[in-house]
């Protein structure tokens, strides 16, 4: 991970699967159904839902509004760093990129504590 844009120690994990290439697309690893780096990915995945429908739902106010306040927080730090954000901004322009940005990639940034709160 970059330090460039990133805080490695902020709203990162060890576990993070980061993949490199000089040969871009045409990279043999990233072939679909065949690369190594897609068996690795679909394994993962399969690993995370298995993980995710073995879960208990919390329904607890506290641990919700707990939930919201972390994602709203990992969705400023990610709407202050990430580089596409500027890169959509010089392609889309401004309003597209904060309509994107905001209500798709990063919607905790619009749902103040106090909005999360009244959804409970």
């Amino acid at each position: 991970m970059s330090d460039r844009f990133f805080d490695k120690d902020k709203f990162a994990s060890e576990q993070m699967i980061f993949f490199r290439s000089d040969q871009g697309s045409s990279e043999p690893d990233l072939e679909v159904s065949s690369g190594g780096m897609y068996t690795v990915y679909t394994q993962y995945v399969a690993t995370y839902l298995k993980s995710l429908h073995s879960l208990e739902p919390n329904e607890d106010p506290g641990f919700c509004l707990r939930c919201h306040e972390k994602q709203a927080a990992y969705d400023r730090y990610l709407a202050d760093r990430d580089p596409a954000f500027k890169v959509f901004s010089s392609y889309f322009g401004t309003e597209w990129t904060q309509k994107f940005c905001y209500k798709f990639l990063c919607p905790g940034i619009s749902i103040p504590c106090h909005k999360a709160k009244q959804r409970q």
